[in-house]
């Protein structure tokens, strides 16, 4: 459980979207590649959504014990574990290459699910790494530029896909981009040692002892029924973890430090070794306010950019386009994210959080569908373009929603309730997918998955337009 929510440093926020963009690098530049390496073996587009729901198993089975781990231990430790579960990644891709048949679609499909589990630890750890820092205000500016980051390791990543493949282009170089990648995951876990976790009772060394000291010290003054202690003390200034302690001089006791229980550890959420403790936690957030319709939005969209990912190389061999298409289309859909969350922070304070978030999913639904239609290359480009910016937009404000519905104490275990969420869209919607891509090919996924954003838009329409909402219980 975090000890307070206090804005990181420069530096920090630096280093966290540097490591997010190599975490987004490697991601759309490998499971591309695991696309195409099943189609060129040969194997039935069926097995490209059953790639894509192994990709969803991980985080979906494990996002919730994960989310109430990570409020012991930190971000940290997740964002480096991320990167190392994607170096192997990476090299189960390798090891495929050197099979064939059966053998080499099974490794495809593994590696597909270990992208899931790294996927699961890398998003986990940052995610609410920036919910702390963007909870003291303007959650929109901070996920704005979080995600816009994220869209520059997206852009980047198509280019690896343009180098010379065999077979007239009609392939991709699994070899030199899956090398490419093991560099860039060994980068990003070196990178992630430098990110600091947000100060919790498992993690936070020097400032759960100034915590604990600072107890002592205030024991006679009791506490709130809040469990917190209130206190003026300096010495509960900067922590060794690169965080400011609130101004208020407020300090939330870290489980098991007093020796009465208080509200939080009566509701159960103290005892972080009890499953059943932790699921009923998770139900309870579940029923607060527009949470549920948030999972909903939010999975709806996440899902939509991996069936784009996992089925553009199908849309693109059924067009008898050129393989470099397929880092083309992917590279506008992410400059059209760029752009977008550039952007992100006027556009709701022009037209509120609900318009766009509302207008953006039915946008989204509309380019989606148009690609597949029978419309030349160039205007599957604009397709792309307008799906890429519309994405960009509602992907980060459901975050934004999410910050500004949750507790602090609770913020591990709503990413990872936001995971589970995703993760099931992404579960359920390949499943349905899969079988209508044998017959209808591409063009029928694409066509699905586009009136699933018009699902995506309906939950929105309950989305907050200010910033105040849920701020009294931070």
């Amino acid at each position: 459980m975090p000890v307070a929510d206090a804005s990181p440093t420069r530096a920090s926020w630096a280093v966290l979207f540097v490591h997010g963009a190599l975490s987004m690098f490697f991601g759309y530049a490998l499971r591309p590649l695991i696309s195409t390496e099943i189609l060129d073996g040969g194997h039935s587009s069926a097995w490209l959504g059953l790639a894509t729901m192994v990709f969803a198993v991980p985080p979906l089975v494990l996002a919730i014990p994960a989310g109430r781990l990570l409020d012991r231990t930190g971000e940290r430790p997740w964002i480096v574990g991320g990167s190392i579960v994607y170096l192997v990644a990476t090299l189960l891709v390798l090891l495929s290459t050197t099979f064939e048949g059966t053998v080499n679609l099974a490794m495809l499909v593994i590696a597909s699910g270990v992208i899931g589990l790294g996927s699961l630890a890398s998003i986990l750890g940052s995610q609410t790494w920036v919910m702390h820092g963007a909870a003291a205000g303007r959650p929109d500016f901070w996920f704005g530029l979080y995600t816009f980051a994220l869209t520059v390791g997206q852009l980047i990543a198509p280019a690896l896909l343009w180098l010379p493949g065999a077979a007239e282009r009609h392939t991709l170089a699994t070899e030199p981009i899956a090398w490419t990648l093991v560099g860039v995951a060994v980068v990003a876990a070196v990178l992630g040692t430098f990110v600091p976790s947000h100060g919790s009772p498992a993690s936070g060394g020097a400032a759960v002892r100034k915590v604990r000291s600072v107890v002592r010290r205030v024991r006679q003054g009791g506490r709130d029924d809040e469990g917190t202690v209130r206190g003026t003390d300096a010495s509960a200034g900067r922590s060794r973890s690169g965080y400011a302690a609130p101004p208020t001089g407020e300090i939330e006791i870290p489980p098991g430090s007093a020796r009465k229980p208080g509200a939080n550890e009566a509701a159960g959420l103290g005892q972080d070794d009890d499953r059943e403790g932790m699921l009923r936690a998770s139900l309870r957030l579940t029923r607060r306010e527009g949470v549920l319709r948030t999972l909903v939005a939010s999975s709806l969209v996440i899902a939509s950019i991996d069936i784009v990912i996992a089925y553009l190389p199908l849309l693109v061999r059924d067009r008898a386009l050129d393989a470099a298409w397929i880092g083309g289309l992917l590279m506008a859909r992410a400059v059209a994210g760029m752009v977008s969350r550039l952007f992100l922070s006027r556009l709701t304070s022009w037209f509120g959080r609900r318009n766009v978030m509302v207008t953006g999913a039915a946008i989204g639904a509309v380019a989606l569908i148009a690609m597949a239609t029978p419309v030349p290359a160039w205007a599957l480009g604009v397709c792309i373009v307008v799906y890429g910016f519309a994405a960009g937009t509602v992907q980060p404000l459901t975050m934004s929603w999410m910050t500004l519905i949750t507790p602090a104490r609770e913020r591990g275990l709503m990413t990872s309730l936001r995971m589970v969420g995703n993760r099931t869209g992404q579960t359920l919607v390949p499943v349905l997918i899969a079988g209508m891509s044998v017959i209808g090919g591409g063009a029928l996924a694409f066509i699905v998955t586009g009136c699933t954003l018009v699902l995506s838009s309906l939950a929105s329409m309950t989305a907050p337009d200010g910033d105040a909402v849920g701020r009294r219980e931070r």
